[in-house]
């Protein structure tokens, strides 16, 4: 019930009700709420029906929940342009927000996916290095400070979100994994100076 109650304030309510919920404390329990769903999902199984196994469960649940979201952003775009409605026509992605209930579940879909992905043992220090700096971009770049700096201030996100719809791609394929990539030097520096300085004590 704990979970769920949890889910109530980080998920659900913030959906309906953004602008009380539109905080830095709530993305906080938004993490730790997707957190406690990655280690339920790590170890549970996640099947609807017993001839469907949990891979194509969740393959089918990101695909469903995506699907779900690309209607919702047509349908108000179309009630938008029919009622020539500028307050419909600015909350086309309400359901889009990183606290919407579909974009939760089609994470769930895709952790669910890729814990049955079968990975190289070539591969599998890099992927565990990466997966061990995630945290570190998570406090760098989603924070107040970092968030208003980054997307706000030095990309101007809305007004490239309001461009030309391959300004939009181009921004979702290169600029989001540059960040991502920056952040997560930062971090794996980070890791290798304390563990320097925690050696040497």
């Amino acid at each position: 019930m704990g979970h769920v109650g949890l889910g109530g304030f980080a998920v659900f309510l913030p959906q309906f009700l953004p602008e009380s919920f539109h905080d830095s404390t709530n993305y906080m329990i938004l993490f730790i709420f997707l957190y406690i769903t990655g280690a339920y999902l790590r170890h549970f199984k996640l099947s609807f029906n017993d001839k469907v196994n949990e891979r194509q469960t969740g393959l089918w649940l990101m695909l469903a929940s995506v699907a779900i979201l690309w209607i919702l952003i047509i349908v108000l775009n179309v009630v938008a342009v029919h009622f020539h409605s500028r307050y419909i026509y600015k909350r086309t992605m309400f359901f889009n927000g990183q606290q919407g209930f579909f974009v939760y579940t089609a994470a769930v879909g895709l952790f669910v996916f890729g814990k049955h992905l079968h990975i190289s043992d070539k591969m599998t220090p890099f992927i565990n290095g990466l997966a061990a700096t995630t945290f570190g971009i998570y406090l760098i770049h989603d924070n107040i400070i970092a968030e208003t700096a980054i997307w706000l201030k030095w990309l101007h996100l809305p007004t490239l979100m309001n461009d030309k719809w391959y300004v939009v791609l181009l921004t979702a394929l290169i600029v989001c994994p540059i960040i991502f990539l920056i952040c997560a030097g930062i971090e794996y520096l980070r890791q290798k100076l304390f563990a320097l300085v925690t050696n040497r004590r």
